[in-house]
């Protein structure tokens, strides 16, 4: 007997993996943009943890601190995201790409042009931002969400590489 999976939970699914993937492009661009976004002063996360992938020396901007609020994020309410790094170079151009997955499934890939989302070039020095975002309220309580963000420049250089994992509270 196999069971079918219902269209409408596939779309709901797929319309908060886009929404999420969103966040994911949009907090990935704040590393060239200007701060949009700020947290009040000692806010620690309870669910968000990152980390910095592949070598941090080979990274033109290896993530230094990210922040997650509310955290958890709450299904049909907004999260912030708010990502810092240190640009050791100017960054001209590049490509951006991100990997969501729910629990150990990769769910969605997508890739974006780096300078659709920031001004280029980007200086060298501090680069700070965040965004917000709406979290479907279709969003399951208790998902356990991994993104890895990847963006790498117009000569292959890597621009930074992030994972950020998160339950939805």
């Amino acid at each position: 007997h196999q069971s079918q999976q219902h269209p409408q939970s596939h779309r709901g699914r797929r319309e908060t993996m886009r929404v999420l993937l969103s966040v994911v492009m949009m907090a990935a661009a704040a590393f060239s943009a200007p701060a949009t976004i700020q947290l009040p002063p000692g806010l620690k996360a309870k669910s968000m943890t990152w980390s910095n992938c592949d070598n941090v020396a080979d990274q033109v901007c290896p993530t230094t601190s990210a922040t997650l609020s509310p955290d958890p994020p709450r299904p049909g309410g907004d999260m912030h995201i708010t990502l810092n790094c240190e640009a050791s170079k100017e960054t001209t151009g590049g490509e951006i790409e991100a990997q969501v997955f729910l629990g150990p499934i990769k769910v969605e890939t997508e890739k974006e042009d780096y300078c659709k989302s920031v001004t280029c070039p980007a200086p060298a020095g501090r680069r700070s931002g965040g965004m917000v975002h709406a979290l479907p309220s279709s969003t399951p309580k208790g998902t356990a969400i991994t993104i890895h963000s990847e963006a790498t420049d117009d000569k292959g250089a890597t621009i930074f590489c992030t994972v950020i994992h998160f339950t939805v509270g």
